[in-house]
């Protein structure tokens, strides 16, 4: 794992500051040049299927004054000269310079990175005081920022009115500190922050990570059972005695149903297959080869010189079951024998997989079947 924390080890970090309290981590990232430049990060915006927003505070047609991308490129020539700011997402999906900062942080599970967004600032261009409900590591990439952090906030705390956006009505500033390049603040969930651009060269990485709200969890778990479950199976009581009352939902029909619900909840191999879909199903949408090659196709593939690489954008995690090995990818479950632990493994943690392992792995027909699988679905590319 990359020493970002300096004199602080990861289990220290994980231990005394994950989702408990700040931490602002000095040259985290030493010498750190932006990977990605403001020009192009503005080209990204001007794309149809990247997400972006610019928010003007001062200077538009009212407060806080919200776009919504595509842009035009003659957009940002309309733009004030100061006290705006441009968010593109999902940046770490189209640029593998990008993809590549996810490394320091992987001590954290796959599954709970949500997405890299990237900002660019002008002088005094903010995004206003606001609290976020997901960890977030920010990387201070060019230019200065000055972040100042205050109350943890909850449901009960007030938002301004007059915007769309999720503005504080109070901010209560308790620390501040100015950014450099490759100093990295750390916010737990929750936790007031207001980040203020110092200069027109100001870019800022946002690497966050996401924690799904119990409505989500049992919103999408029930989803997905509701689809699996057979109209079939019905509520049953052969053993039904006469009621005194009629009306009365008895302590025993309730029983049974509370039996139907647990059946569901408890079965853990729903669950896992569920989860493992759930927390990979990919952000946006992941391209498919024009055309799809043959498991026969792979081997001379590779013996020709073709290199095999993860897209940026797929989610690879893995669940190490009794017997087998459930690797899912982008929302799809593939179930391996438990002795290829090691293939799944590899496969969540490299983003260049070496022409030796490959030539080993298609050796064994099953995994050859998921690899050329996972090249039909968009989640390898062979280049």
């Amino acid at each position: 794992m990359s020493s970002i924390f300096h004199d602080i080890s990861t289990e220290d970090f994980l231990k005394n500051y994950w989702q408990k309290k700040p931490l602002l981590i000095r040259q985290g990232l030493p010498n750190f040049q932006s990977p990605i430049t403001k020009e192009e990060l503005g080209g990204l915006s001007c794309e149809e299927d990247i997400e972006s927003r610019i928010i003007i505070e001062k200077g538009g047609e009212s407060p806080w004054q919200l776009l919504h991308g595509p842009f035009d490129e003659k957009v940002f020539s309309t733009l004030p000269s100061s006290h705006w700011t441009l968010l593109v997402q999902g940046v770490d999906h189209w640029s593998p310079e990008v993809n590549q900062l996810l490394k320091p942080f992987d001590f954290i599970p796959n599954w709970r990175l949500d997405d890299i967004m990237m900002s660019y600032a002008t002088t005094g261009g903010n995004v206003g005081a606001h609290y976020d409900l997901y960890d977030v590591f920010l990387i201070q990439a060019e230019g200065k920022r000055k972040w100042s952090i205050g109350q943890t906030c909850t449901e009960e705390t007030k938002l301004t009115q007059h915007t769309s956006l999720k503005v504080l009505e109070t901010f209560n500033e308790e620390q501040s500190w100015i950014l450099e390049p490759g100093d990295i603040l750390y916010l737990p969930p929750q936790v007031a922050h207001h980040g203020i651009a110092c200069d027109d060269d100001c870019i800022t990485i946002s690497v966050g990570h996401r924690a799904p709200s119990h409505k989500e969890v049992i919103h999408h778990y029930n989803d997905f059972i509701s689809e699996n479950l057979s109209d079939f199976k019905r509520y049953q009581d052969p053993e039904l005695l006469q009621q005194k009352h009629s009306g009365e939902i008895t302590f025993e029909s309730l029983s049974k149903v509370k039996e139907i619900i647990d059946s569901v909840i408890k079965d853990k191999d729903s669950i896992n297959h569920w989860f493992g879909c759930y927390v990979t199903e990919p952000k946006y949408t992941i391209e498919t080869p024009d055309q799809e090659i043959d498991s026969s196709e792979l081997l001379p593939s590779i013996n020709s010189g073709d290199r095999v690489f993860k897209n940026e954008g797929s989610r690879f995690c893995y669940i190490a079951a009794n017997d087998t090995i459930e690797l899912y990818v982008d929302g799809v479950r593939h179930v391996l024998d438990r002795i290829n632990l090691d293939v799944a493994e590899t496969l969540c943690s490299r983003d260049t997989l070496e022409p030796d392992d490959i030539k080993a792995w298609l050796e064994k027909p099953a995994i050859t079947r998921v690899l050329t699988s996972l090249i039909n679905q968009g989640s390898l590319y062979l280049e």
